[in-house]
């Protein structure tokens, strides 16, 4: 029987041809993993997909409509996907919520967004303000795999917002 130090089965399987289970392969496979992915769509790409569902030339996001996070993440910028062809599209705006009398409209901008706001610009701003002055500092401690943050000053401001939950942080804003 011939010996081998390789195994018949991967030391390593991803669920998943997603952005995040595609990224934990590539992670994987570079720590020397023998890596098997499985994928029960058609297409890789999960959420991050757009395909024409109703009419030709009319292209719709399959899933998520904003990778908010996907051009900040530590893990994708390591690919350094822009060198492999990747173009990252901005819309100037990147969501809406409807509401009876009008929507609430997300802009790439704080002030932007805080200017549709009304009353509660402020507190938008208050709460967006600190985190998009950090840059990526917060965004690298929130989503790396570290043990001690780089910028534990801005992560510890950040996760007194964040335990506050949703409904508590709601409260501070006047209108719908």
């Amino acid at each position: 029987m011939p010996t081998s130090t390789r195994s018949a089965l991967p030391r390593a399987v991803v669920i998943g041809a997603g952005p995040n289970g595609l990224t934990a392969a590539r992670v994987l496979a570079r720590a020397g993993l023998d890596v098997v992915v499985h994928e029960a769509a058609a297409r890789i790409g999960g959420g991050t997909r757009t395909e024409e569902l109703t009419l030709p030339g009319f292209r719709h996001d399959v899933c998520s409509t904003v990778h908010a996070l996907a051009a900040a993440s530590p893990a994708l910028r390591a690919l350094r996907l822009e060198e492999r062809g990747v173009r990252w599209v901005h819309p100037a705006v990147p969501l809406a919520h409807p509401l009876d009398g009008g929507a609430v409209v997300l802009h790439r901008s704080v002030d932007d967004t805080v200017a549709g706001l009304g009353a509660d610009g402020p507190v938008w701003r208050g709460l967006m303000r600190p985190f998009v002055d950090g840059g990526l500092g917060v965004v690298d401690d929130v989503l790396s795999p570290r043990d001690i943050p780089r910028h534990p000053l801005r992560l510890a401001r950040f996760a007194a917002t964040g335990v506050r939950g949703a409904e508590q942080v709601a409260r501070r804003f006047a209108t719908e």
